[in-house]
């Protein structure tokens, strides 16, 4: 009976247990339904209200409190007499800080100086005024008074905890339209006179040992705009340079931060520059209506920059949606387009399985879109035969390597450097490549020797006309020619700056503006920057370099969007460090000493061959892609890290380097090896 009872039972369990499953499997199913209807409606809410990147959310909640953390600090307000700068100041004295205020409206500054006091007054009725506000009239391109002024700082209050560069202008004019005059202006004053009053301030916070410069940039600093084309170049040199900065200055105890706000009530757009560099923007007030509408309160954006610098990050966003939710997305893959990157990153989920990858190259040694289309993309023999390409920086390297390149495909080129006679041996190799796949080649018909200095800007519109007079047309502009950098931030002199970003930046935003108006009356052309993968993160000993190569990232992807109506395609390509001449002549301390005259240097072996660089370089144009990486690891994976885990990167970036820091000689070799 207790036995049949048992198997009852048994047999009871077994029935139910289905039964028990199934409920399981139903309950699981509910749960994820619910998540499934829940997470989206949370990230809307999320993004709908966020004003501020994930971090920066989370600080402002249980980070340290800028009253306590900035109180008696000394900072210094450059851009104060409005906008940001000026409810900065507001803010910053609620916490108890004492202020700087400069600009180049005294009157202005006086007010604000007022009102500061008036808050401060009501928090604190011992407050001095005249001691703990220091008016300070500044004008950030007059470089050689930012030395005395950081001294009457210091005879002021005795240091300088905090430098806020604030200052800057904005930009409402298509690159088509806009004289070189207006570029130059504006880089003076948004990159160039940030880094001079920088570098002011520098000794006196290494001597501290003891120090945090806050760089106001911008979410275009991420990102290229048209109408903004110079306006993104410098934010973009901004990051390049400063993240560079920060990981030099780490072992000085001198933090960097960079604050990228999005549209913000404030006067910027009113003094923004346009085609004339002597009219501002205040005539029209289309742009300023758009900022005022989409533009987040100054306050609002006043009160995080507090809680950022408060809790010294590194990088913060600042921004209402969408523009935050734009920053969002590009940060984490700004590659070709949005829609390319989702099908390049299926691809790569599937990169390892497909045994058709495994030759592609050495080890893949270019990004993964390339890479396919060296497979099955069109043939450069077709796409590029006939073609005019000018090659600046073309007597060695790349620039040289690219021209043996493209005369295997039949084009005709314009090879262009400062040394004639190595333009020649060049020329009369790529003849013999010629020459030696078509009979009928003719060397002074089909190649010309242009000599060509970046710098001598005044001279490009000149060549231009040499070039259309020779060929009759430019089909493809290739931007190689540039200078490195091997020096530090705290000994660089603002000469070398200057001349590392005439050269690399200017010059070819030069060139190109002499040879546009060409293309874009035959409605027909290429325009191929050779950038670095520097031109995606900061690197040590070569801040103004990592500024100039993401100025090109910014300056264009802004004209790649203005020049599509035109039918001129802008491609960018980033390589890593690959076999050239580049390091031997790099800009050092001093501007008359080249790297290769220096103690420190010496060959570095590792690098890509500059024939396979050249080689994918010559892929890209032929089906115009629209940016491309060109590497051997592990700075390609790096790169891929930096474009979609940002936040991993850096945390990575700064662990690794700045341990190297410490190691200079060591760390000077392998740096050799990027630029």
């Amino acid at each position: 009976m207790e036995r049949h009872n048992g198997q009852n039972d048994r047999k009871a369990v077994d029935r139910t247990t289905p039964l028990v499953s199934n409920q399981i499997f139903i309950e699981m199913g509910r749960n994820l339904l619910t998540a499934a209807l829940l997470v989206p409606l949370v990230c809307i809410l999320f993004f709908k209200y966020q004003d501020g990147d994930f971090t920066l959310m989370i600080y402002e909640k249980i980070g340290k409190d800028p009253s306590v953390a900035l109180r008696g600090k000394v900072v210094w307000i450059t851009g104060a007499s409005s906008g940001i700068g000026e409810y900065l100041a507001y803010e910053l004295t609620k916490h108890g800080c004492k202020l700087v205020l400069s600009a180049r409206r005294k009157e202005k500054l006086d007010k604000i100086k007022k009102k500061c006091a008036d808050i401060a007054t009501g928090l604190d009725s011992s407050f001095k005024k005249d001691q703990e506000i220091l008016v300070l009239p500044l004008d950030l391109v007059k470089y050689d008074t930012h030395e005395n002024l950081t001294q009457d700082v210091l005879k002021h209050f005795g240091k300088i905890d905090i430098l806020v560069n604030n200052g800057g202008r904005s930009q409402n004019s298509l690159v088509k339209n806009t004289p070189l005059e207006v570029d130059r202006a504006l880089l003076d004053l948004n990159l160039i006179g940030t880094i001079s009053l920088t570098k002011a301030v520098l000794p006196h916070m290494i001597d501290r040992h003891n120090g945090q410069v806050v760089i106001v940039s911008s979410i275009l600093g991420k990102f290229g705009h048209p109408f903004v084309s110079t306006y993104c170049a410098s934010k973009h040199a901004l990051q390049g340079y400063f993240d560079s900065a920060r990981i030099e200055l780490a072992e000085h105890n001198v933090h960097v931060q960079t604050v990228l706000p999005g549209p913000v009530k404030s006067e910027v757009s009113l003094h923004a520059f346009t085609e004339d560099v002597k009219v501002e923007f205040k005539d029209s007030q289309d742009f300023l209506d758009i900022a005022n509408k989409l533009g987040m309160s100054t306050e609002r954006c006043a009160r995080l920059m507090a809680v950022g610098m408060a809790n010294n990050l590194d990088e913060t966003w600042i921004s209402e949606n969408p523009s935050l939710v734009l920053q969002e997305v590009f940060d984490g893959g700004n590659k070709e387009n949005v829609e390319k990157e989702l099908v390049t990153r299926d691809f790569l989920v599937l990169e390892t399985k497909r045994p058709d990858c495994e030759d592609m190259g050495d080890s893949n040694d270019g990004d993964f879109t390339l890479m396919i289309y060296e497979k099955i993309s069109r043939d450069p023999g077709v796409a590029l035969r006939g073609k005019v390409v000018w090659i600046t920086g073309a007597s060695s390297g790349i620039g040289e390597y690219l021209a043996y390149e493209l005369a295997k495909y039949g084009c005709k080129l314009v090879l262009s450097a400062r040394r004639k006679a190595e333009l020649e041996r060049v020329k009369e190799k790529c003849a013999a490549i010629a020459n030696g796949l078509d009979s009928s080649f003719k060397k002074d018909q089909d190649i010309l020797v242009l000599p060509l200095d970046l710098t001598e800007f005044e001279s490009h519109e000149k060549l231009t006309q040499e070039v259309l007079k020779h060929f009759g047309k430019v089909d493809i502009l290739v931007n190689n020619g540039a200078r490195s950098q091997r020096s530090l931030v705290k000994k660089t002199s603002l000469e070398v700056d200057k001349a590392l970003l005439d050269s690399n930046l200017i010059g070819t935003i030069s060139l190109t503006k002499a040879v546009l108006p060409h293309m874009i009356a035959r409605h027909y052309g290429q325009l191929v920057i050779v950038s670095s993968v520097l031109g995606k993160f900061g690197w040590p000993y070569g801040a103004t370099y990592c500024a100039s190569k993401h100025a090109l990232q910014g300056y264009f992807d802004s004209a790649r969007i203005e020049l599509t109506e035109h039918n001129i395609r802008v491609q960018t390509v980033l390589p890593g460090p690959v076999k050239s001449n580049i390091g031997r002549h790099a800009f050092t301390e001093d501007v008359k000493v080249e790297f290769e005259n220096t103690p420190n240097y010496r060959e570095y072996e590792g690098k890509m061959p500059t024939e396979r660089c050249a080689k994918l370089m010559v892929v890209g144009m032929a089906n115009n892609l629209d940016e491309l990486w060109i590497s051997n690891n592990p700075m390609l994976l790096m790169t891929y890290a930096n474009q979609y885990f940002p936040t991993v990167f850096k945390w990575y970036e700064f662990s690794v380097r700045i341990m190297e820091v410490y190691l200079t000689t060591p760390l000077l070799f392998r740096v050799h090896a990027l630029h």
